[in-house]
């Protein structure tokens, strides 16, 4: 796991492969403010070089496909997943071999009061909003946040839709195993063992901080593996800035 402050200041050298992630679809172009285009181009640069590392080729060889729903993956690349996610001025790039890996940070003043109540209402289980009406309102907070980025860390390795599935992950009770089991009607639960026979793989989900007001969760496919950590700086670009 790696994760980075993303620097708006930085000049950007390798302008040939570091403007996206799929050179067929150039999404920069969709952000209103500068500074948040920037953010977007950085980060996928690292991701590439990232990649590059990892698999013995150049930066400029890489070659990107999204599965139906978006979610970019490499080709003919011998099982090597990835995922990344940027929240304000943070982002986290998940990198892995033989099974499916998502990731998710958020900045935890990123939603006002009101919209964190409409998206309980909308995207959490009823045991979840249960649970949640229980708690004062920091404590609340507090739980939408860690909830929602192991929802969307799962959605995110799984490759799905989002509003399709996500009121379909029950994590309350996630506890220090941080295991979810498939029902057969599609659910996802936690459990130390398979909820019932037929009942799909499992995954296991992990939240850690990157940096105060922000919390993220990791979510791969299978029993939880050791993470390593890394704390990157822009110079692993070839990049030169304030």
């Amino acid at each position: 796991l790696f994760f980075f402050k993303q620097k708006t200041a930085y000049e950007i050298k390798e302008c040939d492969w570091s403007s996206d992630v799929c050179s067929s679809d150039l999404r920069a172009g969709k952000f209103y403010y500068k500074q948040d285009q920037r953010r977007y181009i950085i980060s996928r640069a690292l991701l590439r070089k990232l990649l590059a590392s990892y698999s013995g080729a150049g930066p400029q060889e890489l070659s990107f496909s999204r599965g139906i729903h978006g979610k970019p993956y490499l080709e003919n690349c011998n099982g090597l997943a990835f995922n990344l996610s940027h929240a304000g001025s943070w982002a986290l790039i998940a990198v892995t071999k033989g099974r499916d890996i998502g990731v998710d940070v958020e900045w935890l003043q990123a939603r006002t009061q009101d919209r964190i109540e409409t998206i309980i209402k909308r995207f959490y289980t009823p045991e979840e909003q249960e649970f949640l009406e229980s708690l004062d309102r920091e404590e609340r907070t507090k739980f939408y946040y860690t909830f929602w980025v192991q929802k969307e860390a799962l959605v995110k390795a799984l490759g799905e839709n989002l509003p399709a599935l996500i009121k379909r992950i029950n994590v309350l009770g996630l506890g220090e195993e941080g295991i979810l089991y498939t029902d057969q009607a599609g659910n996802y639960k936690t459990g130390c063992e398979p909820l019932e026979p037929g009942s799909g793989k499992p995954w296991s989900l992990s939240n850690f901080k990157v940096a105060a007001e922000y919390t993220a969760a990791v979510c791969v496919e299978g029993k939880r593996p050791e993470f390593s950590f890394r704390q990157l700086e822009g110079r692993i670009l070839t990049i030169t800035g304030a």
